[in-house]
């Protein structure tokens, strides 16, 4: 009964809850006060256009897992992507190593493969704004959006130099390039043409691609489609030593010992003879975690335990 009474104080909902939720000037839904779901570029192209005329604020949605709720902003005109071109399943790129060594096409054609290549990668996958391609921001070798000026753009570093020696495994971005699209109204993406921004747009492409790979979604614009790096194929293994295998044994002491063995192994690895590249292998995202690491046998890590 005390239960129910309190719940009673903190929700009390209406009679009739159907005629509630459906009700769009219900205050308690928060939510965006028209949709559109984009299909092709030009779509937001028109949608972007169309908020700038009338003075409105965008909202973008992919996987709406935006935490202060910015994927559906009260008020605004949301773009919600699900429905957008989905190029990931017919978007693997296998690239020729020929091309190593030439110099960016104009329109960034080549960039994708050039970038990948100098990495020492030989693949790439095209993903749809609208897919959920995951956490990848380091992993990005080329982005295509659409401005707040309504600008459809592709953006990406073109010229890159070796920092091997001080001790980076990608090369170091030294120029980001980009082009703007002459004909956003072309719905067939194999007819749209790619040419020099105009010099009164003033995009910093530089600027931008820094801003986007970690400013927060929909602030720069919207993203149509993105370039990710592939990878050999690598297993993983999860490692947790601080278990508790049965009610009736107490393994807690355990606990803060392999805590400093996974700071050791990921920071220090010396200390217990793993050399740098099975430490760069893994990781873990926090003190109480597992330590995960790609390509390792057990036995590797164990030894390292002992």
């Amino acid at each position: 009964m005390t239960t129910q009474a309190n719940v009673s104080l903190i929700y009390d909902a209406p009679t009739d809850v159907d005629s509630w939720l459906a009700d769009p000037t219900n205050p308690s839904l928060n939510l965006p006060s028209k949709v559109l779901f984009p299909s092709i570029a030009s779509d937001v192209v028109a949608a972007v256009n169309f908020a700038k005329e009338n003075g409105l604020e965008i909202s973008v949605k992919n996987s709406g897992h935006s935490w202060q709720g910015a994927s559906s902003k009260k008020d605004t005109l949301l773009l919600n992507m699900n429905r957008y071109t989905h190029y990931a399943p017919t978007g693997i790129t296998d690239c020729d190593a020929s091309i190593l060594g030439s110099t960016v096409a104009e329109d960034l054609s080549t960039q994708p493969c050039l970038l990948s290549l100098a990495k020492n990668k030989s693949s790439l996958i095209r993903v749809g704004g609208g897919e959920n391609f995951g956490f990848g921001v380091d992993q990005v070798v080329r982005l295509e959006m659409v401005l707040p000026n309504g600008v459809h753009v592709k953006f990406g570093p073109t010229e890159w130099e070796d920092a091997s020696a001080e001790g980076f495994t990608v090369p170091r971005t030294k120029v980001v390039s980009g082009v703007c699209r002459s004909n956003p109204d072309e719905h067939d993406e194999e007819n749209w043409v790619w040419k020099s921004c105009p010099e009164d747009f003033d995009i910093d492409f530089n600027d931008m691609w820094f801003a986007v790979r970690g400013g927060g979604g929909g602030t720069w614009g919207v993203v149509t489609s993105v370039y990710l790096q592939l990878h050999d194929y690598l297993p993983v293994e999860g490692y947790s030593f601080n278990s508790i295998p049965s009610p009736t044994e107490d393994c807690s002491a355990i606990a803060p010992q392999f805590a400093e063995f996974k700071a050791q192994y990921i920071l220090a690895s010396s200390l217990l003879n793993v050399t740098k590249e099975r430490s760069l292998a893994c990781g873990s995202p926090d003190v109480a975690s597992d330590i995960w690491c790609h390509g390792h046998g057990e036995e590797d890590v164990m030894q390292a335990w002992t």
